[in-house]
């Protein structure tokens, strides 16, 4: 017939299945257990909402501008790569989390 089917409650006749997702603003999060435990996946994904909270949505939206400066920046690729992952690092969040509204937003301007 050409008609898709998602049955969770029966996966040997799933054509397709919907993750459990976290989202964050740009920050999507997706978790599957192909079919096999719905139950588990939302577990994992109530697990993951109280890590990563609304604060990474601001968060990933500055690291895209400052990834975006760079791109058309002068550095070398090596020095820009060693950059971006020092910007994305657990340390890095939990700096920027301690900071004001007004110092993260001048940071983004630089």
């Amino acid at each position: 017939r050409g008609i898709l089917c998602n049955a969770v409650d029966d996966p040997e006749r799933c054509d397709f299945y919907y993750p459990a997702v976290v989202r964050r603003g740009q920050l999507q999060i997706a978790i599957s257990t192909g079919g096999q435990s719905p139950a588990l996946a939302q577990r994992l994904r109530r697990e993951l909402e109280m890590e990563f909270g609304e604060e990474y949505s601001e968060w990933v939206e500055g690291l895209g501008k400052v990834r975006e400066k760079l791109l058309s920046s002068e550095l070398d690729s090596d020095h820009r790569k060693q950059l971006l992952h020092s910007l994305a690092s657990r340390d890095a969040f939990e700096a920027r989390r301690s900071e004001s509204a007004d110092e993260r937003e001048k940071f983004h301007e630089r």
